[in-house]
């Protein structure tokens, strides 16, 4: 039940910098330790090319915490590249 409320804390308050729709120019992976950027591509919803919503990125980061590969995520934006 604690690792329920962790996530449902950490959705509400974990930074998602996106303001706007983008569309997705590039996807980038940072601060991985245990896992590779191509695992962390299979739990996503989205692909180059695709338009972000807020909504997106919502469920990109409930996918990645259901895997429990990860303690934090943050999804952001920076120029049209999506940076998880």
């Amino acid at each position: 039940m604690t690792k329920i409320l962790q996530i449902i804390a950490l959705l509400l308050l974990t930074n998602i910098a996106l303001a706007d729709s983008f569309v997705i120019k590039d996807i980038r992976v940072e601060g991985l330790q245990r896992i590779s950027a191509g695992t962390v591509f299979n739990f996503l919803t989205v692909k180059v090319g695709d338009e972000m919503t807020d909504k997106d990125a919502k469920s990109i980061i409930r996918a990645l915490f259901k895997s429990k590969y990860f303690n934090d995520v943050q999804v952001e934006q920076q120029d049209g590249v999506l940076v998880i």
